[in-house]
């Protein structure tokens, strides 16, 4: 009965378990429509179908900066680089890197306030949900008075029209350094992000801002719909049960 056991109830239990067992995000980044398969200069990502994935996050739909004030300088998209990040697993979870290699840099008489966009949807066959937003600026500096720079974030359900939550880092001399802000939400599998990048002078003459390197992430949690661990070991347990009595009915 065990040898029988063994040969036809264990792997069906295990192919189960296995079925229904939460997968686990690989540490993998896969980029689609650039040519560097380290990342993605920002005029690639503007072109349709043209996607960053990281573990189980897909970053699509970008739009080109566009004014959002005062603005008499734009970017060369050739030089802004984006790559994935794919090393924060769950939490602080996957997002992109935003190189802007001195796009973003202005001297008195220049400002810049732009607005971009993109989606962010957990993979088909991801089982979590997006819970929450974490931006970075990793390299930023506002010298002058009345100088600043940062980013603004606007998080908005699918539908692009109903706000989730609105948050910023921003660095204004001599005493606001706001370099890390995070929010939470209602979990859910999609999310339309804008992002509002603003460096000013300042009114000094020798004022200067450079907003060079920030960061965005997104956290994860299982969805409720996945079943949890022990959920896969009782429904494995009724199996077993199931098959040893099918068998003891086939020998009678």
């Amino acid at each position: 009965m065990l040898r029988s056991f063994l040969r036809w109830g264990a792997p069906v239990v295990a192919l189960c378990a296995a079925l229904l067992a939460p997968a686990q995000s690989n540490a993998t980044v896969i980029l689609t429509g650039c040519a560097n398969p380290g990342y993605c200069t920002f005029t690639e990502l503007l072109q349709p179908g043209a996607s960053i994935q990281a573990n189980d996050l897909i970053f699509s739909n970008f739009t080109r900066f566009v004014n959002g004030g005062q603005t008499n300088r734009l970017p060369n998209t050739n030089n802004i680089l984006v790559s994935g990040l794919d090393d924060g697993g769950l939490d602080p979870g996957p997002g992109l890197l935003f190189s802007l290699n001195g796009q973003f840099d202005v001297t008195n008489g220049f400002f810049m306030d732009l607005l971009t966009s993109f989606y962010v949807a957990s993979a088909l066959t991801s089982p979590y949900d997006i819970k929450d937003s974490t931006i970075t600026m990793n390299i930023v500096s506002a010298v002058g008075a009345q100088s600043a720079a940062g980013v603004e974030q606007i998080l908005y359900q699918d539908n692009e029209v109903d706000i989730l939550f609105t948050h910023t880092v921003d660095v204004r001399p001599p005493n606001v350094s706001i370099l890390t802000s995070h929010t939470e939400f209602d979990p859910r599998d999609a999310i339309f992000n804008t992002l509002q990048l603003r460096v000013w002078p300042g009114s000094d003459t020798f004022g200067n801002a450079s907003l060079t390197q920030f960061e965005v992430r997104f956290s994860e949690q299982l969805a409720p719909n996945v079943p949890e661990p022990g959920s896969i070991t009782l429904l494995g347990a009724g199996l077993l049960a199931a098959i040893t009595l099918i068998r003891k009915r086939n020998q009678g």
